[in-house]
């Protein structure tokens, strides 16, 4: 890495814009903060300074253009930060496991040669007994955000140092007064309660388990908290879902857009630090710091007062007052749940009711690679007792397994018209069959239109 050499007199403008609020997600934020310098060039000494680093008071900062604003004279430079050195690809072979998360982490700050802070965070602790599913040909920055997300945590460099952090208290910035100010009066709803799910199915992990009113903070497919292993019972959500609970629960905040030069101190702040400002109605509000722009206006570099600066908070869409509980029926159904793996492509569905003494279970497998559907039904009167049906590609019955004795019917063209068995009637149309039995344990089925089973005396279900 190459650091190239300027004089900050040659210096007329100088912005530089950070966040950790992108597009309403704040956990696992790594956003390349965006800097442009404009610098008197008479010699021509800065025209070659593309794909190099240089150093400010700022910070580090890598040049991604070069454009004279006026040939020879005049210079722009855009700038990424210094989170630009961990847009390089990841490497697993440079990564030991099993290790901590925190382990994990650090060695990839390692591999980027970057500095870092050694906080602590939520999960820190959590044993990855081999690399959680990454996606694929990430850079090492995608999975720090992946590692942060898993650690409730948004990331900041101050002074080209890295941190997991989260929103403080302890540093409240006074605004003494402002340029432009854009506020609500009502700050948003405090969250209370933390969603582990797993996208659009209804597969989700709460805490607190009941709530009044509850306001979600929600994370959905982080494979490092869910490695959603169907092969395993223990859903791991559960273990980790309490710390980031403890870290966002009471979390509020107010949305407001800022410019000024009338604080003290402005360079220092950081990001998810508080701000108080006294509104035109003469309100005293508090919020928290989102973005960061901060405007040089002359003079002297290194002069804190010589600067304006923006500040902002937005809207956060990971939260929200319309919690998906997920499938809980308070019925004689004693669990319904659905597993899903995104890896593997893989669908399960279990549905157990408790009826007297009889517990029966309904259970379909969904898979992407092998493309099949299974219903199985096991247990129960009035059930297709014991019995396994299994779907192709097309959704066409392959074959269907029972131990009980069926009643078959056909129509025309050897066509199967409704098997009957232990009382429930399964209808299929338009099917031709390939083995003709009378007492039937295993029948292959080339097409089906339709399929119906009776679970009970007054519930038909349809698939």
């Amino acid at each position: 890495m190459i650091y190239k050499e300027f004089d900050e007199k040659n210096i007329q403008s100088f912005e530089y814009e950070t966040m950790i609020n992108s597009d309403g997600k704040i956990i696992g934020t790594c956003e390349l903060g965006k800097a442009t310098i404009q610098l008197l060039n008479p010699n021509n000494d800065y025209s070659d300074f593309k794909d190099s680093w240089i150093h400010t008071i700022h910070g580090s900062f890598y040049i991604h253009n070069v454009e004279p604003v006026q040939e020879k004279i005049n210079i722009r430079l855009d700038c990424y930060d210094i989170k630009y050195k961990l847009d390089t690809k990841y490497d697993s072979s440079k990564h030991n496991f099993p290790c901590t998360l925190k382990e994990w982490r650090n060695s990839i700050f390692d591999d980027c040669g970057v500095e870092y802070t050694d906080d602590y965070f939520p999960n820190y602790d959590l044993v990855l007994h081999s690399e959680p599913y990454i996606g694929d040909n990430p850079s090492n920055r995608q999975v720090i955000s992946m590692i942060a997300e898993a650690g409730c945590s948004f990331i900041i460099t101050n002074n080209d140092i890295f941190s997991f952090k989260w929103f403080e208290n302890t540093i409240v910035h006074e605004i003494k007064d402002w340029i432009e100010l854009t506020s609500e009066k009502t700050y948003s709803k405090a969250i209370n309660c933390v969603v582990l799910g797993r996208g659009d199915v209804e597969d989700n992990v709460y805490w607190p388990e009941e709530q009044i009113e509850p306001v979600e903070f929600r994370i959905d497919n982080n494979y490092i908290l869910d490695p959603q292993n169907t092969t395993e019972e223990h859903d791991q959500r559960y273990d980790v879902i309490q710390s980031i609970y403890n870290r966002v629960n009471g979390f509020n905040y107010l949305i407001f857009s800022m410019r000024t030069q009338a604080v003290d101190n402005k360079l220092s702040i950081c990001l998810g630090q508080k701000v108080r400002f006294i509104d035109i109605w003469e309100n005293e509000l508090e919020t928290y710091v989102m973005t960061k722009k901060i405007k040089y206006l002359g003079g002297d570099f290194d002069n804190d007062d010589n600067y304006e600066i923006n500040l902002s908070s937005l809207e956060i869409k990971e939260t929200s007052t319309d919690l998906s509980y997920g499938a809980k029926i308070e019925s004689k159904i004693l669990d319904v749940s659905r597993k899903a793996d995104k890896i593997n492509g893989v669908i399960e569905d279990v549905i157990k009711e408790v009826d007297g003494q009889n517990e029966k279970i309904a259970k379909t497998t969904a898979e992407i690679n092998n493309i099949q559907t299974m219903f199985q039904v096991t247990g129960g009167n009035n059930l297709i007792k014991n019995s396994v049906g299994l779907f192709n590609d097309d959704n066409q019955l392959s074959s269907w397994k029972t131990e009980e004795g069926a009643d078959i019917q056909y129509g025309e063209d050897n066509n199967l018209i409704g098997i009957t068995t232990s009382g429930s009637k399964i209808s299929i149309r338009n099917t031709k069959i390939e083995t003709k039995q009378d007492n039937i344990t295993n029948l292959t089925l080339s097409t089906i239109k339709s399929l119906s089973y009776k679970i009970s005396q007054d519930e038909d279900v349809s698939t």
